[in-house]
């Protein structure tokens, strides 16, 4: 990971909406769209749209954010697994056919790993 990911809030993450969104604190101050908040909960950040959007595609895009940012170890993990074994199997001039077939559970456990981390990064 990067330095700056490897300071990032830990995950999982989630989206809040704020129930005042559209409507003004009694300062006059409007309310955010929602925040993005730790499990515990703790607001990391809000959400305060800069050009006015449908509510439904703030929502989407809040959902996004939530989705990407979760699946992101995941994702980095199984990519570096496969980096790993094309790494092994590119050299054609040392891989046999043996080592091929001493990859196969990798490639296996390497396939079920990237799947499982589409799904998380889809949101199935």
């Amino acid at each position: 990971m990067t330095k700056e990911i490897d300071k990032a809030t830990p995950r999982p993450w989630a989206f809040e909406p704020h129930n005042g969104y559209g409507r003004k604190d009694p300062d006059g101050t409007p309310f955010p769209f929602g925040y993005i908040s730790t499990s515990f909960p703790s607001p990391i950040f809000e959400l305060v749209p800069v050009v006015l959007r449908p509510v439904e595609e703030l929502r989407a895009n809040a959902a996004l954010i939530v989705r990407a940012v979760n699946a992101h170890d995941d994702l980095v993990a199984a990519l570096r697994a496969v980096e790993a074994i094309s790494d092994r199997c590119v050299n054609a001039e040392t891989y046999s056919a043996q080592d091929a077939l001493d990859d196969l559970q990798d490639i296996r456990s390497i396939i079920s790993c990237s799947r499982a981390a589409l799904a998380k990064a889809k949101g199935e």
